[in-house]
Order: structure tokens, then sequence, then C-alpha cells
């Protein structure tokens, strides 16, 4: 699932047309993100995409069991945040922190001083660990194109 998701994210850019506008982004990470959820028999829950209009986090893959009533599964969790400053990106990806769920991405424009900030949360966080891996994609504007990171917790940061 890693390397779908990974060119999911890679596909992006595609979906905004060369618009730099943040709701243009917005809008081509959770179609992207909706279509490969579906793909694998998730609902969506996601800003602008019905009939599930957002829940918790910028965009949630979800299932219930059990005739559809109770017995939550969450897939994956996903924040953007295109706001430049530390503060903005801590404030969004802590969220994912919180969450529970297989596979947390972070999609923003930061600088490798704040990537390496943020991934260093995901080992101080104190909260028990679940079986989950964060994907983080950062938009590295000048060279058009995503750098992606794998982490989990207490285990180095991966290039992918």
């Amino acid at each position: 699932m890693v390397t779908e998701i990974i060119n999911c994210i890679k596909g992006i850019q595609k979906k905004t047309n060369g618009n730099e506008s943040n709701p243009v982004w917005t809008k081509a990470v959770n179609d992207a993100f909706s279509d490969l959820g579906k793909a694998h028999g998730w609902e969506i829950c996601a800003k602008n995409i019905a009939p599930n209009p957002g829940w918790l986090f910028d965009l949630t893959w979800y299932k219930y069991a059990l005739g559809g009533t109770r017995g939550l599964d969450i897939g994956l969790i996903l924040e953007s945040e295109w706001k430049h400053d530390y503060e903005s990106l801590r404030y969004d990806f802590e969220k994912l922190l919180v969450g529970k769920s297989k596979y947390k991405v972070f999609i923003c424009e930061a600088t490798n001083a704040d990537i390496e900030k943020l991934m260093s949360l995901v080992d101080d966080c104190q909260l028990p660990p679940m079986d989950e891996t964060y994907i983080f994609a950062n938009w590295i504007g000048a060279k058009g194109h995503f750098e992606c990171f794998k982490k989990t917790k207490n285990n180095p940061l991966i290039r992918l």
C-alpha cells in the first residue's frame, strides 16, 4: 500500500493543471486519495466530497463492519497544510499523532529543518503506538515534485 500511496501523491500535481492556489491543491489531494481509497473498498470523508464532507481529519478512509452499524475501521488519515510556518505545520501534524490508522499521510511544503522536527514528534509521542506508518510528502516547488518519506516510531526516516 505504501507504493500506491506514493504513486497517488506523485499524481497530485497533474490534477492541479498548473494552478498554484491552495484550494486547487487541496481538491487535487482529496480527489486523488478518494479515488485510491474507493478502489480499495473504503468509504471516504473529506471536505467537498459527498456524501461525507469531512470528519476530524482533512481526509479519512473508513469502513463499518457488522452490518454497517458498528465496528469502525480507519484505513488512512490525511492532513495537508499549505502554510509554511512551523506552528501551522505542527498543529495539523499533531492530529495524525493522536489518530488511529495504519497509514497517516501528511502533505505540505516545508523546510528540511521543519520536516526533521515534525518527524521527531513521532518518536517523542507518549501515546502507545499501533501498527502505523507515517508518509510525509513535501512539495518542492523549485523542483516541481514531491519528496516523500516514510517513518515508523523509533525507526529512522526513510526517503522513498
